[in-house]
């Protein structure tokens, strides 16, 4: 049977040989084992197919579980709208594709010539590249020619797909378009597309060598410079592209102020670059700086009170921040590697910026003041260049990732998340200390498990237990003297109590058929627990003397994972009493059980924010583990992992934002940790 190459179903048009999905024009993200699974469904529409036959089709004489082939059926079915029934499961067999799969006639494709594309060779200075470091402010245009690919991670789009150079993007003050650098007509040209990369026109053509878009403000005007012989030259048109105008000053990388105004640029002083402030009519032109290594790449606040920029700090390249009329320069974000191209978010409460310490240029944001630095969801290659929506959601930046550089956009709270341990073994069930400075876990890294205590992400874990047995789910006591864990070391899986530090144990209770997942109240008096008796496991308390032992529920099924509330009046558990894991509060002493989580998925592990306003919990609602953060009146269910590997566990950091989890992402389970509000 001959494949076809092309077909549409509903709105989506899947081509088989450039391996693209589209939506309406617009590509849609989907990983490689995934376009793979949909063009084999599609190749035969309303037929079986096994998961054995997929199995094999899609990964050969690779081991997988059958729950790889799920994790990529639900990518799938997300990458094409939930509430499009394309794919439908046969329970036990396999998936059928139901969609009517229309071929397309080919009737020939753009080929490109072997040659180059005008312009001179990327020079090789370092991660971040010539074009944030030198005067001219030029970007280097590589000569290559590629084969476009979809990107497959999850909250990044792809805008431009060209076998030439695009990057720098600007997004437009309302949001509609951008501006941005490519050499698709010869030489380095300022473009105009749609936010959705639609339509892209060029603006500058026949102006020659132009580079470095930025809109003004109000939308009106867009600054870029147009290199004159060997220097680049500060230039102003309309929007349109209409009226270019030199503003009489040399210089690069253009940043408009607030009102709309006057403009920071990169200037050079006779020595070293230096940052700039020009009117848009040419006039008033100072230097802000003076400064004894380079400064560049400005970017003035959204208050018109600062102007951010590149400076060579100590050897490096750092973040530095200054008043709008050049005093009070001081250094805001120095880290590890080279720091370049910083750009206020829109409500002037961040800077995202390009830093190399990964060995390739990634995006990080920082707050205003400096602090709290993480990094952005980018995905494969180098990214560069970042530009944010105007309503802060989102942010615009080149990439190589397809071996030249084209324009993505990431949502802003698609970062990665901090990878704290990295060993062959299984790292699991984390748990933050009271005072926000350690991690305790277990893991079989020793050859049974243990638990273990890490003060920082990729620090060396201490072993605390130490014992033949095998020790799991740790839990800090209130005041963070002490942990209680569950061990066999006594013959069967008993709570015991040590110091946080490590050392002697103590069985708090001896249980016949096995006590698990201990949690502490408020005030430290009792310990919550899970106890596995003849009619199933349910929840009981014990005081910290072992003594008292109650009794809080009395459901069929199993119950578990109990977590004592921050204020001692609740407690979460598990329970599968409805027919499938769900999440339950209820009083301390057993009464008012409420279902948390009375919506489709099994849920589990919940834990209670410091606050006691919302839970943290693992659900399969999305056809994988995941960790999903809940108000505890039902209200703003969001998924924090995203990730179509197991993410289980989580635990809350003391100050709320910041959650511990284990996954598996990369092949066996270690300990993350992301933010809550993503």
């Amino acid at each position: 049977m001959k494949t076809q190459t092309i077909v549409r179903f509903g709105d989506f048009e899947l081509d088989t040989r450039e391996r693209t999905l589209t939506r309406g024009g617009v590509p849609v993200a989907v990983s490689p084992k995934a376009f793979d699974l949909l063009a084999l469904l599609a190749e035969q529409p309303g037929k079986l197919r096994t998961k054995q036959e997929l199995l094999d089709a899609i990964w050969g004489d690779t081991a997988v579980e059958e729950a790889t082939l799920g994790r990529h059926i639900s990518d799938l079915r997300r990458a094409l709208g939930n509430d499009q029934q394309y794919i439908q499961t046969v329970t036990r067999h396999g998936y059928r594709f139901l969609a009517e799969a229309r071929p397309v006639e080919e009737k020939g494709r753009l080929k490109t010539a072997a040659g180059s594309i005008a312009g001179p060779t990327r020079a090789v200075v370092g991660m971040i590249g010539v074009g944030l470091l030198a005067y001219l402010g030029i970007r280097l245009m590589p000569v290559k020619t590629v084969t476009a690919k979809i990107p497959d991670e999850p909250g990044v789009i792809r805008l431009t797909n060209n076998v030439a150079s695009d990057g720098q993007p600007d997004w437009s003050p309302n949001g509609s378009k951008m501006v941005f650098v490519s050499n698709r007509d010869g030489l380095p040209s300022i473009w105009e597309m749609g936010a959705d990369g639609s339509l892209p026109r060029n603006l500058t053509a026949g102006l020659g060598w132009s580079d470095s878009p930025a809109w003004s403000p109000d939308g009106k005007r867009i600054a870029f410079q147009r290199k004159r012989g060997t220097q680049p030259e500060i230039f102003v048109m309309n929007s349109d592209g209409s009226e270019p105008r030199a503003l009489g000053v040399f210089g690069a990388r253009a940043s408009w102020a607030p009102d709309s105004a006057e403009v920071a640029f990169q200037c050079y002083d006779g020595k070293d670059e230096q940052i700039c402030a020009v009117r848009s009519d040419g006039k008033n032109f100072r230097m802000l700086t003076h400064l004894s290594a380079f400064a560049g790449d400005p970017n003035w606040s959204p208050d018109g009170k600062s102007i951010v920029f590149t400076h060579r700090d100590g050897g490096h390249l750092a973040i530095w921040r200054m008043d709008a009329g050049g005093g009070n320069a001081r250094t805001l974000y120095a880290g590890e590697g080279d720091n370049a191209v910083p750009a206020w978010s829109p409500d002037g409460a961040r800077i995202a910026f390009t830093n190399d310490r990964s060995g390739k240029a990634q995006i990080y944001v920082v707050d205003a003041d400096g602090t709290n630095l993480r990094v952005v969801n980018t995905g494969a290659g180098r990214a560069a260049e970042p530009s944010w929506s105007p309503d802060g959601t989102r942010i615009a930046f080149e990439s190589d990732r397809d071996g030249n550089d084209e324009i993505y956009v990431a949502s802003f709270d698609a970062e990665f998340p901090v990878r704290w341990t990295n060993h062959v073994a299984e790292d699991d069930r984390p748990v933050w200390s009271p005072d926000g400075t350690r991690i305790a876990f277990e893991s079989n890294r020793a050859g049974k498990r243990d638990i273990f205590v890490l003060d920082r992400a990729g620090g060396t874990p201490r072993n605390l237990t130490r014992n033949p047995a095998d020790d799991w789910e740790a839990a800090w006591s209130p005041d963070g003297k002490k942990i209680a864990f569950v061990s066999d070391r006594g013959g069967s899986a008993d709570i015991y109590v040590m110091p946080s530090g490590g050392g002697p144990a103590a069985r708090l209770l001896a249980c016949a058929r096995g006590c698990f997942g201990p949690s502490w109240s408020a005030d430290g008096r009792r310990i919550a627990f899970s106890r596995q008796d003849e009619g199933g496991r349910h929840i009981w308390s014990v005081g910290v003397d072992g003594k008292d032992a109650k009794r809080l529920t009395s459901g069929a099924g199993e119950e578990g994972s109990p977590a004592w509330s921050p204020d001692g009046k609740k407690i979460l558990f598990t329970t599968d009493q409805a027919g499938r894991f769900e999440i339950y509060a209820m009083d301390a002493d057993g009464s008012n059980l409420q279902n948390l989580t009375p919506f489709t998925g099994g849920h589990s592990n919940a834990r209670w924010s410091p606050d006691g306003r919302r839970i943290a919990f693992t659900s399969r609602g999305s056809g994988d583990d995941e960790i999903y953060v809940l108000n505890v009146d039902g209200s703003g269910l969001k998924n924090v992992s995203r990730h179509p590997a197991q993410d289980l566990h989580p635990s809350w950091s003391p100050d709320g934002r910041w959650i511990a989890f284990a996954s598996d992402r990369d092949g066996n389970l270690e300990i993350y940790t992301v933010r809550a509000e993503r």
